[in-house]
């Protein structure tokens, strides 16, 4: 599970914007790398490759926390983007859900996109409820449930819910298709 949701995710969200048929004006790109929980070796030779067209890229997210009903995403932009990512998220993820926005202070919301925030692209984290309790992010005990689907026995590809998997990829790709739209 811990990574493999979030690469299943993007690759899911990737898939249902290409079924749509609608491309978007920008290119979206769904990156899975390794190395992430001790030298971020992927993100850095990603960004080094790619280094001259980190000033293009609209938005960078990461999903590393599992894949569970989708809440929204927690981000480190401009307060103009936040903002408009708020309404974006309110009007059109509000039946959907995993449309709820906040802002960090924190210069990434992820270390596996750090090396990118860092060089002012905006990112975001895509979080999802506590599996358990239903608490929502920002709520004290919303990380409860961490390690027991993370570094343990639980952390394996049959705990994915496939319907939690389709309302989150649903959720993520529309964030996709609006960064790499407006």
């Amino acid at each position: 599970m811990d990574d493999g949701a979030g690469a299943f995710l993007g690759w899911e969200a990737a898939r249902m914007i290409a079924a749509a048929g609608v491309a978007p004006r920008r290119t979206i790109r769904v990156v899975m790398w390794n190395n992430e929980e001790t030298r971020q070796r992927g993100a850095h030779a990603y960004f080094d490759r790619h280094r001259d067209e980190i000033k293009r890229h609209r938005l960078a997210v990461e999903s590393d926390i599992g894949v569970f009903e989708p809440w929204g995403l927690v981000v480190a932009a401009e307060d103009s983007v936040v903002e408009r990512m708020r309404a974006f998220g309110a009007n059109a993820l509000r039946a959907l859900g995993g449309g709820n926005v906040t802002a960090t202070d924190r210069e990434a919301p992820g270390e596996d996109i750090a090396v990118l925030c860092k060089h002012g692209v905006p990112c975001a984290g895509f979080l999802s409820v506590n599996p358990e309790t239903g608490a929502a992010p920002g709520d004290p005990h919303w990380e409860d449930h961490y390690f027991r689907y993370h570094h343990a026995s639980s952390d394996r590809v049959e705990a994915i819910d496939k319907h939690q998997l389709r309302r989150s990829a649903a959720a993520l790709a529309a964030w996709a298709y609006m960064a790499a739209e407006y």
